[in-house]
């Protein structure tokens, strides 16, 4: 539409230039051509013309405008639809990932707790664990939007916070001959050589014994279900531990209801 006003109007200042040179050339009709007719006429039609072009320009950009939000809207929308979502597995590893590259006094695992739940203070929802083998079971959140991790120890803070507060102030203290600056130890007598997994149906791992005796060894384990509830232990032994040996052990778990498993202790 631009385009054609464009050429009425080109067509319009054209004519004017033509007629006020022979009138005759641009109007066909009336008895009187004039100089004056052709100013009047083309010089009226050349206004209204270029009234309307502006106005359909106005149209136009608002029109642009319009699309302009609209678009800006749905990037804006697109920008919201890339925040985390993280699903209870991915929430359950990102913990983990957090809990593997911390040093702790004591050996500690992770367990699942009341699945997905709002808390008051978080505009989203929260996956909570447990986070046990310190002095006391510790409630861990985390936010199923953006993966921040809190914990509730009374008040909710930021993980973080909370682990330089009070849980690494203790990670140099009572050590035995370094061991516990390894982040391996377990107590005065033994460390993690490979911390525990699950295989094929037992929780296997390797200790070392860093004291100078013979040690005769039994090492157990709590047994979890997917709600977080003890349902049993593992435990493994050995009849002679020497002095600087390491053990391979093999705790049988034989349960199918079992989805997690805490660190006991080793004597």
């Amino acid at each position: 539409m631009d385009k054609v006003l464009v050429l009425l109007i080109l067509g319009s200042l054209i004519a004017i230039v033509i007629g006020l040179v022979k009138p005759g050339l641009v109007i066909k009709w009336g008895e009187k051509k004039t100089r004056p007719r052709v100013l009047v006429f083309y010089g009226g039609l050349f206004i209204i013309l270029f009234i309307a072009l502006g106005m359909t320009g106005t149209s136009n950009s608002e029109k642009d405008s319009s699309h302009g939000n609209k678009s800006s809207a749905a990037a804006v929308d697109e920008t919201s639809k890339k925040d985390v979502h993280l699903n209870a597995d991915e929430a359950k590893t990102r913990l983990q990932t957090w809990v593997d590259t911390h040093k702790f006094p004591s050996f500690v695992s992770i367990t699942a707790k009341d699945g997905k739940r709002k808390l008051d203070g978080f505009e989203s929802e929260c996956y909570t664990f447990a986070l046990v083998g310190l002095s006391r079971t510790q409630l861990i959140l985390v936010d199923a939007t953006n993966g921040g991790l809190f914990i509730d120890d009374g008040k909710i803070m930021p993980l973080e916070e909370w682990y330089q507060k009070y849980i690494a102030p203790h990670n140099d203290t009572n050590t035995d001959k370094g061991n516990k600056n390894t982040g391996n130890y377990i107590n005065e007598k033994f460390e993690w050589v490979e911390k525990p997994s699950i295989k094929n149906g037992y929780i296997v791992g390797k200790i070392k014994n860093i004291s100078n005796r013979e040690q005769i060894p039994t090492i157990t384990f709590a047994l979890y279900d997917s709600q977080g509830n003890q349902i049993g232990t593992a435990s493994d032994s050995l009849m002679s531990f020497k002095g600087g040996n390491t053990w391979s052990f093999k705790a049988s778990v034989n349960n199918a209801r079992v989805t997690d498993y805490e660190f006991s202790g080793i004597d």
